[in-house]
This record gives C-alpha cells, sequence and structure tokens, in this order.
C-alpha cells in the first residue's frame, strides 16, 4: 500500500503524461492498476447515463 503522498505524486506525473498525448507511457506510470480504475470509471459514466431520470407526474 503506497502513501497518499506517492499516490498523488503518481497521479500527478501521469496526467502529465496524459495531456502530453502520451496515454501509453501515463498507464505505464501507473502501472498495473491503471486499467480496472479506467474500466470501472467507464462503467460507472454509463450506469449514470442509464438511469432512469425523474418525470413530472401531474
Amino acid at each position: 500500500m503506497s502513501s497518499l503522498r506517492e499516490t498523488l505524486e503518481n497521479t500527478f506525473a501521469a496526467a502529465a503524461f496524459a495531456e502530453r498525448g502520451l496515454p501509453q507511457e501515463a498507464r505505464e506510470f501507473l502501472g498495473e492498476g491503471a486499467q480496472p480504475r479506467a474500466q470501472s470509471a467507464a462503467r460507472a459514466a454509463e450506469a449514470r447515463r442509464n438511469r432512469p431520470r425523474p418525470s413530472l407526474k401531474a
């Protein structure tokens, strides 16, 4: 388990790679844990889009 400081440093460093258009390097910098988080984030976004919307019923 890494410290909060290590996690933040890794995240900001990977974000710098991603901003420069180097997503592969960003994933390598984050290590193996980067892919499952990206997939779960995509699933969460899909779930938010597909949730039932409230409607007004008079």
